[in-house]
C-alpha cells in the first residue's frame, strides 16, 4: 500500500476512538469481594477500607488540569464500576456506571494552613463509596493563604496501595 494514498486520523478522532475503545479490566479476588461486601460480622461495625494520599502544591491545579487524569483512570474497569455481589460469596462483578471525568472530581475551599489539614483529615475519615458513582475520588482543597492540596482517594476495593502506585503510574506517565 502506498503511504500517501493512507488518510492520517486526526487527534479528534484519535481521541474519539479511544472513547470507544474496551475498558482495561482485571479479575477480581476474593479479598477484593470481602472489602467491598464486609469480612467481617456486621456488628464488628468497620468502616469502608479507603485508600488516601494527599499531594501538596503551592497552587491548587485547576480542575481543567485534573480532567484528563480522572479519564485515563476511568479506562480501568475497577475505575469506572461499582463492586456488585453476594456477602460471603465469590459472585461478584463490577457493574459499569455511566459517568463523566468531571464527576470524579470535588472542590473544598478552605482560608488557612489549619483548616486545609482538618479538610484533609475529616475526608480521610469518611467513605468514597458515593451513590451511583465508582469507588474513587480526586478531592482538590483549594487553600486562600497558604498551600493546597489534592486527595486521591481509593476504596481499597480498586487496589491495594502497590496496585494503586501503579495505577498512578501509568496515568501519570
Amino acid at each position: 500500500m502506498d503511504p500517501s494514498t493512507v488518510e492520517k486520523k486526526s487527534d479528534n478522532e484519535e481521541a474519539l476512538m479511544s472513547d470507544a475503545a474496551p475498558k482495561i479490566g482485571r479479575k477480581m479476588s476474593f479479598t477484593s469481594a470481602g472489602m467491598a461486601f464486609g469480612a467481617f460480622p456486621d456488628k464488628a461495625n468497620m468502616c469502608e477500607p479507603t485508600i488516601n494520599a494527599a499531594l501538596y502544591f503551592s497552587r491548587c491545579p485547576s480542575v481543567a488540569n485534573l480532567l484528563p487524569l480522572a479519564a485515563k483512570l476511568l479506562e480501568y474497569e475497577r475505575c469506572t464500576g461499582i463492586p456488585m455481589g453476594t456477602k460471603g460469596k465469590n459472585d461478584w462483578k463490577v457493574q459499569i456506571v455511566d459517568c463523566q471525568p468531571g464527576d470524579m472530581i470535588r472542590t473544598v475551599s478552605v482560608k488557612d494552613d489549619d483548616e486545609l489539614h482538618k479538610a484533609i483529615e475529616d475526608g480521610m475519615s469518611t467513605t468514597c463509596r458515593r451513590e451511583g458513582l465508582p469507588w474513587w475520588e480526586f478531592v482538590r482543597v483549594e487553600n486562600e493563604s497558604g498551600d493546597s492540596a489534592v486527595v486521591a482517594r481509593f476504596d481499597h476495593t480498586i487496589g491495594d496501595g502497590l496496585s494503586l502506585v501503579k495505577l498512578m503510574e501509568q496515568v501519570l506517565t
